[in-house]
């Protein structure tokens, strides 16, 4: 294996933390209008979320 396909990889898996980052983050912030209860529900089930 090549140094690029190794920072190929590295990257690809890098940007797949990111995605799952911003569609959590995304996911809290649409919940935020709901009121604390239901955020603080929301959260615990995204982290008991495999």
């Amino acid at each position: 294996m090549s140094v690029f396909e190794a920072k190929l990889e590295g990257t690809a898996e890098e940007y797949k933390l990111l995605g799952k980052a911003i569609r959590t983050a995304r996911f809290i912030l649409a919940l935020a209008g709901g009121g604390c209860k239901k955020l603080n529900f929301k959260i615990t089930l995204l982290l008991l979320d495999p």
